[in-house]
């Protein structure tokens, strides 16, 4: 089952590290899987805590790549564990061979271990892309991969020493685009805004992932619209169709998925020059309904997420 985790985004198939200057909260940050406030004696290298502490925070979690910038989030070690464990990631091999970041249990089958020993498809580079001072990653490399093999192998242990568990996550957003008489608008940028003739009929197609469901089995899926990003009114969310069998779509990573619910709106009711925010609301039936964006969205998401009247 497939899996968008939208949050801050990307994941570990960003290719470089840019400056960005606002960071959302983090949402995958729990107070109670921190560091003990001891810190007399360093962490045991081949736990999270001791990852974390040597590698993720001085090596990875460099201004603009994963600091919350895009996922996997290496400000703490929570969101360091929350979003490596059984987490979709964004770029796969060509073979399609990684289900997740971190495998507990099996370094070769994930993503991370790939990434930092791996040129992913010859050009995104191996892992880290950036080296900040400070870092002993480019003295300590071999010791490092080593605590980062072990610790997925003997099951990626949360930072109380617990076997991991598969966790269960909100919908996510794989894709949006919009057909006009039957022909797929342009969007000028991966992340620009649709770009739809003012005062036509748009059809808006939508592909959404969960970790455990299949797209069908999300359910209390609308849609509702906005000239201010930052302003919706509950009450005027539309309900999304869910139009199976769907139709195949590029999704935003660029490869073919299917997009299953669909809602057709009329732009007359905007003019030339607006740009419409979407905001989407899904569940899974476990964590209830789902905004996309949130608002700890980036900026980028939400341009995804949108149209703009031409």
């Amino acid at each position: 089952m497939k899996r968008l985790l939208l949050y801050t985004i990307l994941g570990i198939g960003v290719a470089s590290c840019t400056k960005e200057s606002k960071r959302p909260e983090n949402p995958f940050d729990n107070g109670n899987m921190q560091q003990p406030k001891d810190t007399s004696s360093a962490p045991d290298p081949n736990t999270i805590q001791g990852i974390h502490a040597n590698i993720l925070k001085p090596t990875c979690a460099n201004s603009g790549c994963h600091d919350g910038t895009f996922e996997p989030d290496f400000r703490t070690v929570s969101s360091s564990y929350n979003t490596l464990l059984y987490r979709k990631p964004i770029k796969n091999d060509s073979a399609g061979s990684f289900s997740a970041r971190v495998m507990p249990g099996n370094a070769d089958l994930s993503m991370l271990w790939y990434r930092l020993t791996v040129d992913l498809g010859g050009n995104s580079g191996i892992m880290p892309l950036v080296v900040d001072p400070g870092s002993k990653w480019l003295t300590k490399k071999a010791e490092y991969l080593n605590n980062i093999r072990t610790w997925i192998n003997n099951g990626a242990k949360d930072p109380f020493g617990n076997p991991a568990s598969l966790p269960d996550q909100p919908p996510q957003v794989l894709g949006m685009t919009v057909l006009v008489n039957g022909i797929e608008a342009s969007r000028p940028g991966r992340y620009e805004p649709i770009q739809v003739p003012a005062g036509s009929n748009a059809e808006l197609w939508i592909c959404f992932a969960d970790d455990k469901s299949t797209q069908d089995a999300l359910n209390n899926g609308n849609i509702n619209f906005s000239l201010d990003p930052g302003n919706y009114v509950a009450t005027n969310a539309q309900p999304l169709i869910k139009a199976a069998p769907g139709k195949v779509f590029k999704s935003v990573y660029g490869q073919n998925e299917t997009y299953l619910y669909r809602f057709m709106l009329n732009t007359s009711n905007w003019k030339q020059g607006d740009v419409i925010w979407l905001q989407l609301n899904i569940s899974d039936g476990v964590n209830g309904n789902s905004l996309i964006p949130n608002s700890d969205a980036l900026f980028y998401l939400k341009k995804y997420l949108a149209i703009r009247l031409v």
